[in-house]
């Protein structure tokens, strides 16, 4: 056991953070800040103050979800999380509008969206449809009137994470091109500068010699 804690804490302290890692840190940091504020203010004029909360929470883990190390594979959880939602929340607007929220109708839902995920050939998105039905369906059993609206509200908080976390991590990539664009035209400068010292100094010892010369 304590070699074990001893061989962690060892890897720990091999752990090494970048510039680009630090950015990254703040984009999704900011990111956050500004879906869960376009979110939660946005609506508030127009719904209840938990539904205003529930807004900016739901904005903000979709933005979040489609951080990713790269800006295709943000796209690709884009995509993934918009095609789960948007099955989820057709499922719970038929059900709602017809039926109460039961446990039993809950089961039922998940089972049948779990199919279809499945028939799309979309496996990975299996668990972003499950949570976002659990979600949508039992808050929705707290609103006495009109619970359909929730999967329509949750949709909207949706595609807001998702376009502000896509232009967050455009503008971290664009940011990071250019930089390493810049870091790459210094070094070239530098380079060049090196080399034309060197023949400099090589053509003034060349010059000397000739001067020494009887």
């Amino acid at each position: 056991m304590k070699y074990n804690m001893l061989t962690a804490n060892a890897s720990v302290g091999r752990i090494s953070l970048t510039l680009r890692d630090c950015f990254y840190a703040m984009n999704v940091a900011m990111a956050s800040l500004i879906s869960y504020s376009i979110s939660r203010y946005g609506i508030s004029p127009f719904v209840d103050a938990s539904d205003s909360m529930l807004a900016g929470l739901w904005a903000t883990v979709a933005t979040v979800f489609v951080f990713r190390t790269t800006l295709v594979e943000c796209l690709s959880a884009s995509i993934g999380r918009l095609i789960a939602t948007s099955v989820s929340v057709a499922m719970c607007i038929a059900y709602l509008v017809v039926f109460p929220f039961h446990p039993m109708g809950l089961a039922a839902l998940l089972g049948v969206g779990t199919l279809i995920i499945i028939a799309m050939d979309r496996r990975d998105d299996i668990a972003t449809f499950g949570i976002t039905t659990v979600v949508v369906l039992v808050v929705a059993s707290t609103r006495s009137q009109h619970p359909w609206h929730q999967p329509l509200l949750r949709l909207v908080d949706t595609v807001v994470g998702i376009i502000v976390g896509l232009l967050c991590m455009w503008i971290d990539s664009a940011l990071h091109f250019w930089m390493a664009g810049k870091v790459v035209a210094i070094k070239q400068y530098l380079d060049h500068h090196e080399k034309t010292v060197r023949r400099s100094a090589s053509n003034q010892g060349e010059r000397n010699v000739r001067k020494n010369e009887p």
